[in-house]
């Protein structure tokens, strides 16, 4: 009976001993919370923290003063009660803005890190127009610095009207032209050698960069076209602004004639 009643009282002397301990550890993170709290405080007084210099990294065509410029109106602001979130919704209506992450640099810059969207085609329009779009069919605004780009052209039936930065392309024959330039990609044949595409009575047609020269590819099996396409390209090569058949079983037609 001795024996039970010791070992209750020292059971209860442990919890209170633990109890101890707990409250302890609360008061210390308590005490760590005012103190950073009151650090915080100091730091967003105090005007050497204010944000004096604002830096862009990762643009590849948007030019760096456009994009300082969005963001000014937080220079002279303490830079840790900037709102990062708030930094980035200013660059929502930047269609070449993919991705961007902002960060506080000690003491007082404001770092804007960049991904672009960068143009994977152009949209030739009915009236002469180059229209970039990205690879997930964004359209993007146009400068004439970005048309230094150097991409396949798509021709298409539409006017320049009809295109507004920011917005998706959905169109049937774009995606299937993006579908056939990833099976060039994918191919031995250099794709960065096809010009132009565009569709005929529904024949797809590239025009080769270097001579000229139209390929017709019909509208199926373009898998082994493009492979037939890599033997003739590799081993014979084309003359200036030469016509290429490729719609015909087990042959391929080639003739010096005027194209498009």
């Amino acid at each position: 009976m001795h024996k039970n009643n010791r070992r209750s009282s020292n059971q209860r002397k442990k919890r209170r001993g633990n109890s101890r301990y707990i409250l302890l550890f609360i008061g210390i993170c308590l005490l760590a919370l005012s103190i950073l709290w009151g650090f915080h405080h100091i730091i967003q007084k105090m005007s050497i923290f204010n944000v004096s210099r604002i830096v862009i990294a990762g643009n590849i065509n948007l030019e760096e003063e456009f994009l300082k410029e969005i963001a000014t109106e937080f220079i002279g602001t303490n830079l840790y009660s900037v709102p990062l979130k708030t930094v980035m919704s200013k660059y929502d209506t930047v269609p070449r803005v993919k991705k961007m992450n902002v960060r506080r640099v000690f003491p007082n810059r404001l770092k804007l890190i960049i991904q672009e969207r960068e143009s994977y085609m152009y949209l030739k329009t009915e009236d002469g127009s180059l229209i970039p779009i990205d690879e997930q069919y964004t359209v993007l605004d146009k400068k004439n610095s970005y048309l230094l780009e150097d991409l396949p052209i798509i021709h298409t039936n539409y006017r320049s009207a009809d295109f507004t930065p920011g917005t998706m392309v959905e169109d049937e024959k774009i995606v299937f032209i993006f579908e056939v330039h990833n099976l060039f990609k994918e191919s031995k044949i250099d794709e960065n050698l096809i010009s132009e595409y565009y569709i005929e009575d529904d024949d797809l047609h590239i025009i080769e960069l270097n001579t000229g020269s139209e390929i017709c590819f019909g509208n199926d099996k373009f898998p082994e076209k493009i492979e037939k396409l890599a033997f003739v390209w590799e081993n014979f090569g084309f003359e200036n602004k030469q016509r290429v058949d490729l719609r015909f079983k087990d042959q391929v037609v080639m003739r010096s004639e005027g194209i498009r």
